[in-house]
């Protein structure tokens, strides 16, 4: 019996769809939660008032705060800590794998787009995730990158052109 010779599937890589985007980040922000930031909890019911979580207003905890500095200076590093946490997940994931594990169960990943660089430098990695110091002027990207990547036809988002890094999915073809 003969052999068909047909063409072999052609594998591309184009930017990833921005709902997979979305979903791998909502898994990694409830894995981070569930890790990293659980432990923090503890802490936060020590050191503010019993009914921290009531405290949805800006005026109640400035109110708060403005009457125990010290407390607000712990809080700030504690979430200064947690920030630098996430950060340094990110980084690490995407530096060393390519992908954080939200990333990995959607099948995209990151890559360089430094002609010179195959796989993407540690510096790469952690400007890419600068986004997650709650400080200023971090903050402003919680805005600006989002907005970007979903003005820009690539799905980019701006601190990804500023490390010359795309996150990309695989696309079958013929």
């Amino acid at each position: 019996m003969a052999r068909l010779n047909l063409p072999k599937q052609r594998i591309f890589q184009g930017p990833a769809s921005i709902w997979k985007r979305m979903l791998a980040f909502a898994i990694d922000i409830l894995l981070i939660d569930m890790v990293l930031f659980w432990p923090f909890e503890n802490l936060f019911e020590r050191i503010m008032p019993l009914d921290y979580k009531s405290l949805s207003d800006i005026r109640s905890l400035a109110g708060v705060f403005s009457s125990s500095p010290e407390m607000m200076g712990t809080v700030t590093l504690i979430t200064i800590s947690m920030g630098a946490l996430a950060v340094l997940y990110f980084a690490l994931m995407e530096y060393k794998l390519g992908q954080t594990i939200g990333k990995m169960l959607l099948n995209i990943y990151v890559i360089s787009e430094r002609k010179d660089e195959k796989t993407m430098t540690l510096w790469q990695a952690l400007l890419r995730s600068i986004i997650w110091l709650p400080a200023f002027p971090f903050i402003i990207f919680w805005i600006i990158d989002p907005l970007y990547a979903l003005l820009n036809q690539n799905s980019q988002r701006l601190l990804e052109y500023a490390s010359k890094t795309r996150t990309v999915e695989n696309y079958a073809g013929i």
